[in-house]
């Protein structure tokens, strides 16, 4: 971030097109052994008038710059973008987007931080005071909200009456998840296993599955997790043929649990 000093260009890099032809712009990086990568572009100027997006007056600018950490801070919000997330220097964009709704689960105002255009290297912190109510404050996180409306977990973590996360661009809110997950084996009715594995479908509703655990006849066994799909690996030196009882334990990333015991035939 520190190296616009090692930077050599007419101009300060600043590429003046003053006609309408076609330029070759080519850029070469050297490291400190003298290895050199070239890359090549070209450029023409274009006086085309471009429609620019709607004024949104919800949304506050802030100044940031790319060579210093940046803060944000108001009674409702805090944002801490961190020395070295931004490549240059931005308008940050901000605001209140809808108010909090409880009774939809939502314990927080929607926030819009920044827009999909802007480049990071490194996520910033959202902190979002939500109160001392434990009742409320119990298994809350931070959900990003999708153009549809959809809630997507951002994570987060509750602290002195504050929640806070590392994110991205996007719409945010406190919200909470009580829904544990849900089992369900991917197997015949008869329960009956032909390989050396099978599958237990695991989806969660918010916070997403972060633990799990599988018992064949109460013993731990291999299992690993991927694309909603739990897979139990089976090997004749720990598991005879035969039938045997099967128990799942998962637990999403705010602590909501469920057990799903079940038989198979190996």
């Amino acid at each position: 971030l520190f190296a616009m000093h090692k930077i050599k260009a007419d101009n300060g890099g600043i590429i003046v097109l003053d006609d309408y032809s076609r330029h070759k712009v080519t850029v070469e990086v050297s490291d400190i052994s003298g290895n050199i990568t070239a890359a090549d572009f070209y450029l023409k100027r274009d006086d085309s008038v471009q429609a620019g997006e709607p004024v949104d007056d919800r949304l506050s600018e802030f100044p940031m710059f790319w060579n210093l950490p940046n803060l944000i801070v108001t009674d409702e919000l805090c944002v801490t973008v961190p020395l070295g997330a931004l490549y240059n220097n931005v308008g940050f964009k901000y605001g209140k987007v809808a108010e909090a709704d409880t009774a939809a689960g939502i314990y927080s105002p929607v926030w819009q931080l920044g827009d999909d255009r802007l480049p990071l290297h490194v996520p910033f912190i959202v902190t979002i005071p939500v109160g001392y109510d434990e009742s409320c404050t119990d298994r809350m996180l931070l959900a990003r909200v999708g153009a549809n409306g959809r809630l997507a977990s951002a994570g987060g973590k509750v602290e002195g009456g504050k929640l806070s996360a590392a994110v991205r661009s996007g719409a945010y809110c406190a919200v909470r998840d009580t829904v544990a997950p849900a089992l369900r084996p991917a197997l015949p009715t008869s329960g009956r296993v032909t390989g050396s594995s099978f599958r237990i479908r695991a989806t969660d509703n918010l916070a997403g599955i972060s633990v799990f655990e599988v018992l064949v006849d109460g013993q731990w066994t291999l299992a690993s997790f991927k694309n909603s799909y739990i897979t139990v690996y089976l090997s004749e030196d720990k598991v005879s043929r035969g039938r045997h009882g099967v128990m799942v334990k998962a637990a999403d990333a705010v602590g909501n649990s469920s057990e799903l015991s079940f038989e198979i035939v190996w």
